[in-house]
């Protein structure tokens, strides 16, 4: 039977703790899922030098969700967040405020959507909005750190039993 590789067990390992980390993120996070990007942008780098698995996430807005934060505007003087009636079912803008601008008026801290004689309440204008820490990817890292040893095992046993099949397969048994 071969020795199963050092460089070969840290890829799986890695690849397992990605997907793994992806799918508890989620779940016990309560970020919901719109379009999936965040959570498709979560990664697990093996770095064999050193014995361990880097993680991140490759969307900007990832480390706000992370580790929180407070959002400014950087060009506006205000920012516009969509309210329920500009907002599809999926949860994305039906419009953005340059599509509805000369179509309405700023009262206070809401932007309204003229049509008719009806006011549509379509944003509400904010100075900062304070976003509050998820910490969805140290939740899973901190699962995963409890059960990585049994995890290890449990995919070294496989691969034993993966490998007997085979070598059974190709002696034809």
């Amino acid at each position: 039977m071969k020795e199963i590789s050092y460089t070969k067990l840290i890829n799986n390992m890695a690849n397992f703790l990605q997907s793994y980390a992806r799918g508890v993120s989620y779940t016990q996070s309560g970020l919901k899922v719109r379009t999936g990007r965040l959570r498709n942008s979560i990664f697990a780098l093996p770095e064999y030098s050193r014995n361990r698995v880097l993680f991140g996430v490759g969307v900007v807005y990832g480390r706000i969700q992370e580790l929180g934060g407070v959002v400014v505007p950087k060009k506006a003087k205000r920012l516009w967040i969509p309210l329920k009636t500009n907002m599809t079912k999926a949860g994305v803008p039906r419009f953005l405020p340059r599509d509805v601008f000369e179509k309405g008026f700023v009262r206070g801290n809401f932007f309204f959507l003229k049509e008719g004689k009806r006011a549509i309440p379509m944003f509400v204008l904010k100075d900062k909005v304070e976003i509050q820490p998820k910490k969805y990817l140290y939740n899973a890292i901190e699962k995963l750190n409890s059960s990585f040893p049994m995890l290890v095992d449990r995919w070294v046993a496989d691969v034993k039993i993966f490998e007997k099949i085979l070598e059974k397969v190709r002696r034809g048994k």
